[in-house]
């Protein structure tokens, strides 16, 4: 019963973790998100864009897999 509870608690942790990661390149922390921080910064925008997107993609993957299948509606 608690199935879809949980399932939604693993993918918001996700997610926040996902939004922290450029937050975190900008204290030092070393991951894809340094990759944005340092592309931005250095006016290298492909790298920048490309570390972003890869970001969201992440994201966007990782909620459709967290998310567990639904009931069909009637």
């Amino acid at each position: 019963m608690a199935r879809g509870s949980l399932l939604l608690a693993v993918n918001q942790g996700i997610i926040l973790v996902l939004s922290m990661v450029v937050i975190g390149a900008l204290v030092g922390a070393g991951a894809l998100g340094n990759d944005v921080v340092v592309g931005l910064a250095q006016n290298q925008l492909g790298l920048g864009l490309a570390s972003g997107l890869a970001i969201v993609c992440l994201g966007l993957f990782l909620d459709r897999v967290t998310q567990g299948r639904r009931a069909p509606r009637a």
